[in-house]
């Protein structure tokens, strides 16, 4: 009985809530594939497209997760006073700028940080792993509120939020099923795989896509402008150096290694950094699994490892097997780990702000690389275990 009455109550809860957002969402009845749109050319991300006709902007996100090829999902974008023209009546349209936004990543937020439209995040799945000072004074305001994630969202809180659009995520195809219930629900909600770029210029390029929600177009492309310079002024110090040291990444987890692809975005950090990734050669984008065993025939002579995941001491990376106390950089002691911006419930700023400065990740891999040859700055988001 109780858990009748407690689906009859969200139930309740939906149908009023929907009704009254009914005459601003509409479905699409009508075909409007024939109209012509012009294209806003992208220089690395190709996981969205920009395009106009008119005072309409359109949104298309090319592969929304993992392994989901050849489909795509369309928004239709309008400035608050504008007229919708006539072609486009039965369409859904959300309206700009976005004042209620809710972020299902972390990685969203720096996006909206530096656009200066914080004020606009009401919610946020996970608000314990916010690194951003700004954003965390807000959650303890109660300005923002912890929505939920996986199977724990709140959509009765989400409901009351009433927020323009969701910025949603998901790894597999599962997520289409969450993507729907909020559709039931007649929330405007937005997929945004930027992790999926396999570059990361790429993975920047998408503040664009965030700036067009917010009326923030001609912001955004200054700023990327500026950290595409910087990015390519870093990359150019290591063009003629010939001496490259091994670079490995990751550690072990239940006897399994897990590497990134060596077309991914990391690969080719280490590479535009002036590091030999070992498995360069790897076509993947996408991370992959070895054995440990494989690990020590073919990397224990790394000269540095990286990344070792939630390990902040060597000492931690040598109980994870005894034949690591064998590989070369735990002798030396070249390990590095990017968790120097850490808040005390593990949020990260390196998977928050970092997607936004690939310069500043790229300098520290120089730095750590090449020792004291370009510059003698102090690591930003990485840190050496001892």
């Amino acid at each position: 009985m109780k858990q009748f009455l407690k689906y009859f109550i969200f139930f309740l809860i939906y149908s009023l809530f929907f009704a009254s957002c009914k005459d601003n969402i509409k479905q699409s009845t009508e075909k409007i594939d024939d109209i012509r749109f012009d294209t806003i050319p992208l220089i690395y991300a190709k996981g969205f497209e920009i395009n106009i006709f008119e005072n309409i902007t359109k949104l298309t996100i090319k592969k929304p997760w993992q392994k989901a090829e050849n489909l795509n999902f369309s928004y239709y974008l309008i400035k608050n006073n504008d007229t919708i023209p006539e072609q486009f009546k039965n369409q859904a349209f959300i309206k700009t700028p976005v004042n209620r936004i809710i972020c299902f990543s972390t990685t969203h937020l720096a996006f909206i940080d530096v656009l200066k439209k914080n004020h606009t995040i009401v919610g946020l799945a996970g608000t314990k792993y916010v690194y951003n000072k700004e954003i965390r004074e807000q959650i303890t305001q109660n300005n923002i509120q912890d929505v939920g994630y996986d199977q724990n969202i709140n959509y009765e809180l989400i409901l009351s939020l009433e927020p323009d659009v969701v910025f949603l995520y998901g790894i597999e195809a599962d997520i289409s099923s969450r993507l729907q219930k909020f559709r039931d629900l007649g929330i405007q909600t937005i997929l945004v795989p930027e992790y999926l770029e396999d570059n990361a210029l790429a993975k920047t390029e998408w503040i664009k896509f965030f700036a067009l929600f917010l009326d923030k177009y001609d912001e955004a492309e200054q700023i990327f402008n500026q950290i595409e310079e910087q990015y390519i002024a870093l990359k150019k110090l290591t063009d003629t150096i010939s001496k490259k040291p091994k670079i490995l990444v990751n550690v072990p987890y239940q006897g399994i290694w897990y590497l990134p692809g060596g077309n991914s975005y990391l690969a080719k950090m280490i590479n535009d950094a002036g590091g030999n990734y070992i498995w360069k050669e790897n076509t993947e984008n996408e991370s992959f699994a070895i054995s440990i065993e494989e690990i020590f025939a073919r990397a224990s002579d790394a000269d540095i490892l990286i990344n070792p995941g939630i390990y902040s001491k060597i000492s931690e990376i040598n109980i994870l097997d005894s034949r690591l106390q064998k590989f070369k950089p735990l002798i030396t002691k070249q390990i590095y780990n990017n968790n120097k911006r850490v808040n005390l419930n593990g949020g990260n700023d390196f998977w928050e702000y970092g997607v936004l400065t690939p310069h500043l990740i790229l300098k520290d891999l120089i730095n750590i690389f090449h020792q004291n040859i370009f510059f003698k700055d102090s690591l930003f988001f990485y840190k050496k275990l001892e």
